[in-house]
């Protein structure tokens, strides 16, 4: 039998989506969006007087804006 210790996380395990989650909510906060407080994987902020909004399961993100020049501004 072998044991083995990963440092950092495995794709495709539960744990990784979680890190996934928690870095990607910090980075979006930190960048001025506000979580959707019914569903926690919806992000949004005002930009140029529209809401960009960002929605993601797992680790595809979905970004909507008025103005696809925001949408690029983003990505």
């Amino acid at each position: 039998m072998v044991y083995v210790y990963i440092i950092k996380a495995l794709y495709g395990l539960l744990i990784s989506a979680m890190l996934f989650y928690n870095k990607l909510k910090t980075d979006l906060i930190k960048n001025g969006f506000k979580l959707n407080s019914y569903d926690p994987c919806i992000a949004s902020k005002m930009v140029k007087t529209n809401q960009l909004t960002i929605s993601w399961h797992v680790d595809d993100l979905k970004v909507i804006h008025k103005d696809s020049k925001s949408v690029d501004a983003f990505l």
